[in-house]
């Protein structure tokens, strides 16, 4: 059984939010995580999983090797802890819809049913809990997480801070809901994160940086992205225990986030995507959630027929041929 056919055959039979654009993102960073910075071991989780219907598709990335932790985090039956209701998870089928779809079975999985902040030792004071995560995933053990948790600013911008300090260095995390104007909480925790951990870029940082940033369609590179980094960096940061992350793309309701020494080689990917035609991510800035880091963001205008007629068909014809 090829369970990336079993997954998409099925995809909308499923309860859940995400949408076929994120899983094509995804895949193109996880396999430039494996191919090109050889990062194979990182842990693989979700915080807020729902019914599992994005987080059975982040497990079907494990790498072959199978060397990689999974991990879930949701409240699941302890409904009171959801205080936003912004989510209704249910273990059960939580459970049967990874079995199904990403034959993964719960002796394979790290889950805490309770809310995330209980990890978070900056925020909480539920030692039992943190060791626990600092026992099951030990320290800078992830390389890819969803989060999508509790969409206040204060879950948010705790959920953050807890993978960051998590996170190898190479990793992605990915916040969801960033567009989404039901949940302003969400882009507010960000900014919170952002502006405790980055510096907003000012011309008297860079007067030539900010030149070519002024020019929206100025091409991204490495070198421009170094500058970038070193640009916005902080001298001290006011809680060392939430290391930086760096905005890399902001795509489908989503923003992906990377640690600060792999931003360029994220930005540098990107860039040549675009020039093998994927056409549907283009560069441009996101001032309002990245304080003038320049990140790659969508298309709208032309993105749906492009990513329909020409990307979608090339790209799931590779996934399951690189899967069989």
């Amino acid at each position: 059984m090829n369970f990336f056919l079993r997954y998409f055959t099925e995809y909308n039979n499923m309860s859940g939010w995400t949408t076929v654009e994120t899983l094509y993102v995804i895949w193109l960073f996880v396999q430039f995580q494996y191919r090109y910075l050889h990062k194979v071991d990182g842990a693989i989780g979700e915080i807020g999983v729902h019914r599992g219907k994005l987080t059975s598709y982040l497990y079907l990335m494990r790498h072959r090797n199978k060397q990689q932790k999974l991990f879930a985090v949701d409240v699941f039956a302890r409904k009171s802890l959801n205080i936003d209701a912004s989510g209704d998870g249910d273990r059960n089928e939580f459970l049967q819809n990874i079995k199904h779809y990403a034959n993964v079975s719960a002796d394979e999985l790290i889950i805490y049913e309770g809310s995330s902040l209980d990890l978070n030792s900056l925020l909480s004071n539920n030692n039992e809990a943190q060791r626990f995560w600092s026992k099951k995933l030990g320290e800078k053990s992830c390389q890819l997480v969803s989060i999508d948790g509790g969409h206040t600013n204060l879950l948010t911008y705790s959920d953050l801070c807890l993978i960051s300090s998590s996170l190898v260095d190479g990793g992605i995390v990915m916040a969801d809901d960033i567009d989404n104007p039901e949940w302003l909480g969400v882009r507010d925790g960000v900014a919170q994160f952002l502006a405790e951990t980055s510096v907003v870029f000012s011309e008297n940082h860079d007067p030539e940086l900010a030149v070519a940033l002024n020019k929206r369609l100025t091409r991204p590179n490495f070198n421009l992205s170094c500058r970038i980094v070193e640009a916005t960096r902080k001298i001290t940061n006011i809680k060392p225990e939430c290391p930086r992350l760096i905005p890399v793309l902001h795509y489908a309701n989503k923003l992906y986030l990377a640690t600060p020494n792999y931003y360029p080689h994220y930005i540098e990917f990107l860039n040549k995507l675009n020039d093998k035609g994927t056409r549907c991510i283009r560069y441009d800035t996101l001032r309002s959630t990245a304080g003038n880091v320049p990140i790659w963001s969508d298309s709208r205008k032309k993105r749906p027929e492009i990513f329909d007629q020409i990307v979608k068909p090339l790209w799931l014809a590779e996934l399951v041929k690189a899967t069989q």
